[in-house]
């Protein structure tokens, strides 16, 4: 499901940007994009709330990866 979402997204949104825009509604565009975040932030918000102090692993001031920022950059090294 996940992926027909997206790859309806990656169709629909060209044609919904470019109709806005060049109907002259691009603030309106901007106004969508934004009310989106904002939603999208909300709803983490909401949802995080939910969460106890063991699936939120951030409020218990753990790190959870420690050495490099990805685990794998080490294994992508190329060389020359």
């Amino acid at each position: 499901m996940s992926t027909v979402t997206f790859s309806l997204a990656f169709m629909a949104s060209p044609a919904l940007s470019t109709g806005l825009i060049s109907a002259g509604f691009a603030a309106g565009w901007i106004g969508l994009l934004c009310a989106g975040c904002l939603g999208t932030a909300l709803l983490g918000l909401r949802l995080g709330g939910q969460l106890t102090p063991e699936q939120d692993g951030a409020s218990l001031g753990k790190t959870i990866w420690t050495g490099l920022a990805c685990p794998r950059a080490a294994d992508t090294r190329v060389a020359v």
